[in-house]
Parts: structure tokens; sequence; C-alpha cells
């Protein structure tokens, strides 16, 4: 798939259960409830040539990640940590398996035929 482009978070869905599942406290959940979950705030900018990626997410701090699908690869997090992930296609999805606040997740990128991405957060039977 192609996801250049710049992206804008425009809505989120069951932000707090996946919060819950990755263990982040009552008292940060509120805090990322009142921001919106960086709704109309957050930002990602993606330049793809092929399977090479350069992702600038601009959220609560701003995060640079270049890789490789295919390959191991070291991202940097929100929360200033460095993360293990492995990345691959799933048909047209973009799929990050890598940690979230020290648990196992599953990002997934994609663009729809509205023209719009979606990303998905999966943890266990929580997304």
């Amino acid at each position: 798939g192609d996801l250049n482009g710049e992206w804008l978070c425009e809505s989120t869905e069951n932000m707090e259960a996946l919060l819950v599942a990755v263990g982040v406290g009552m008292i940060k959940r509120k805090l990322f409830k009142t921001a919106g979950y960086g709704v109309g705030k957050n930002r990602q900018i993606i330049k793809q040539d092929g399977d090479n990626f350069h992702i600038v997410t601009h959220g609560r701090n701003t995060v640079d990640n270049k890789f490789t699908v295919g390959q191991d690869a070291k991202l940097n997090t929100q929360d200033g940590k460095v993360v293990n992930a492995k990345i691959s296609w799933n048909g047209d999805s973009l799929v990050t398996e890598t940690e979230m606040m020290g648990h196992k997740v599953k990002v997934s990128r994609s663009v729809g035929a509205d023209g719009k991405m979606t990303q998905a957060i999966e943890k266990g039977n929580v997304t």
C-alpha cells in the first residue's frame, strides 16, 4: 500500500480499553482523555519508497523513525524509549509488532478507498 502523506488524527475508538490493556493508570488515562486522545493534534508524516519508510510523528513529543519492511527495527516511542519491532505487510496494511508501555502490541496502518489512513493498535483481544 501507499502510505505517503501527512496524516492528522481525526478520531479514535476504544482508547480507554486499550490504555487499560497496556497498563496505563487512571490519572494518566484521564489526562489522555482530557487531551482528546490527540484528535486534531497528533500528526504523522510518512515518506515511503517501496519498503523503506521514514515516519515522523508529532504528538506529545516528536518522534522520528526510519525502517525497512522485513528487517528488524529499533523504534523511538512517544515516552522516550527505544523498542524492538518486526515490520511486515499484510496485504496493503503495514504491520508493526512492537511494545507499548512494556506490552506486546500490533499496529496496522492502511489507506482506505476514502483516502483516509486507519491506524489500529491491538493488544490481545483489544483493538
